[in-house]
């Protein structure tokens, strides 16, 4: 159950929402009132709710002051607006301050749970998030400690190569981060005219020490760095983003590929980047095509969603070795 906290300075307002809204229908439990600013700042201080329904006009400190010290301390804490109509006017205020749900005096249980359904999914949303995050972080650490206890191994290896060659997958992850626009990498190229052997021995010996093929470990770092371009420069092009992590000239290719392992178009991604950067939840702006030949219906489900986690945690084996 996700914790709210319901401020106005009405009482008739508190107690009728309190008493009529379904608030366990929702997951969420109304754990206090207040009635006024400074009293809701102190209560948000002592129990940090996950979502607060405020009223903007109110005595002393009103909803908007509240509103910003809060997420200046306390940015986790979500916020949806509760105000009459000759107060809409201050809502622009409230956006640019993260709050995206506005419910106007008089409203029933039923916009209400709306609301609350709303800011639920997106909680819901950051868990999953940090919980992925943890996963690969955890994942990261363990390949690390393999990684390291396989430094310096030795053995026969095909060809008669000394298998676990000091630093040689080291190299291969170094070499391919260095040189990821270079659509001519692969394992035979890496094999004969960077490392001089084999390219059957490269390929079993990277996926002995990483658990990775090779291939799959290029196509999900090139995908990986995709998503961190457009993270930094959301403005940036399909195009111009496919040239930078190897796919010249393949655009639409790039696209199918980064949906296959995301579960998500890159002009999808691109647009949640853009909606968090905005905090505004619109979403618009700038080029939002769709892609040449890319079908636009939504992803299916959990086998998308679980390839994205996928290739995330196996990125982040061979990431900053």
């Amino acid at each position: 159950m996700y914790q709210v906290l319901l401020v106005d300075d009405e009482p008739m307002v508190l107690q009728a929402i309190a008493a009529l809204v379904p608030w366990e229908a929702h997951r969420t439990r109304l754990i206090g009132t207040a009635d006024n600013g400074c009293a809701a700042y102190e209560r948000i201080v002592a129990q940090t709710p996950h979502i607060v329904i405020c009223d903007i006009k109110m005595p002393g400190m009103d909803g908007l002051e509240l509103m910003a010290r809060v997420r200046a301390e306390l940015p986790e804490v979500l916020f949806a607006v509760l105000s009459g109509y000759e107060e809409f006017h201050l809502a622009r205020r409230a956006m640019e301050l993260g709050v995206r749900h506005y419910l106007l005096k008089p409203c029933n249980e039923d916009e209400i749970g709306r609301v609350l359904d709303a800011l639920v999914a997106e909680l819901d949303e950051r868990r999953a998030e940090q919980a992925r995050v943890m996963d690969l972080q955890a994942e990261l650490a363990r390949v690390r400690a393999r990684l390291s206890e396989l430094e310096g191994d030795a053995a026969d290896g095909a060809e008669g190569e000394p298998r676990g060659k000091p630093g040689l997958v080291e190299r291969m992850v170094s070499y391919v981060q260095q040189h990821l626009a270079d659509p001519s990498i692969n394992l035979t190229h890496l094999a004969k005219h960077q490392f001089f052997v084999s390219p059957d021995y490269l390929g079993r010996l990277f996926r002995e020490r990483t658990g990775l093929r090779f291939s799959d470990f290029l196509t999900m770092t090139r995908i990986q760095r995709a998503q961190e371009l457009w993270r930094a420069e959301p403005a940036l092009t399909v195009a111009e983003v496919a040239e930078r992590v190897g796919f010249a000239d393949h655009t639409q290719y790039f696209s199918q590929v980064f949906k296959k392992y995301t579960g998500d178009t890159p002009s999808g991604f691109r647009r949640r980047i853009r909606r968090t950067e905005d905090g505004d939840g619109d979403g618009q702006g700038g080029e939002d095509e769709h892609e040449p030949g890319d079908r636009v219906d939504p992803p299916r489900g959990g086998r998308l969603r679980t390839a994205s986690v996928r290739v995330e945690r196996w990125t982040a084996r061979v990431v900053e070795l």
